[in-house]
């Protein structure tokens, strides 16, 4: 009784991976192949510098941040 359930399994499991292969590989692959880059638009001007003062009291400059990433997040509690 016990090598029927693997049987089946192995039965299952076959055509499953032959798809895989034939089907869903090349399909994942073609997707990263034609993933856009992405680019700065023409004509962009950089954010205006400004400072702040951090919690432990210093002071820091966006353009301390240059060439990096920056997410600035801000909020009002009305």
């Amino acid at each position: 009784m016990k090598k029927k359930p693997l049987f089946i399994l192995a039965l299952l499991l076959v055509p499953l991976s032959f798809f895989w292969q034939s089907q869903v590989q090349p399909f994942l692959a073609s997707l990263a192949e034609s993933a856009p880059e992405i680019q700065p638009r023409d004509g962009r001007h950089p954010a205006p510098d400004f400072s702040l003062r951090s919690l432990d009291g210093d002071l820091v400059r966006l353009s301390d941040y240059r060439g990096s990433a920056v997410f600035i997040g801000y909020w009002a509690t009305w």
